[in-house]
């Protein structure tokens, strides 16, 4: 999943002191904490969970709390 989603570029674009093994070793880390895994490889479960939880979150994350704080509140259907 974080090759498919996170991998679409060219290496040489990363710092030398912060290449590609280190990069995609962060992302992994992250998207263990992110679904709580206790082992090294996920469950199909914890797999796809990590699309809503990790990748949607930072697309849709800005909308939805923009569209929360100025939603109309109790309106009804006339």
């Amino acid at each position: 999943m974080l090759a498919a989603f996170h991998r679409q570029f060219d290496a040489r674009a990363l710092p030398c002191d912060y290449g590609l093994d280190m990069y995609l070793g962060a992302l992994a880390a992250k998207a263990r904490r992110t679904v709580g895994a206790k082992a090294e490889d996920l469950s199909r479960g914890e797999i796809e969970l990590l699309y809503g939880a990790l990748r949607c979150r930072y697309w849709m994350g800005r909308n939805n709390s923009i569209n929360n704080r100025f939603g109309t509140v109790g309106a009804r259907p006339d």
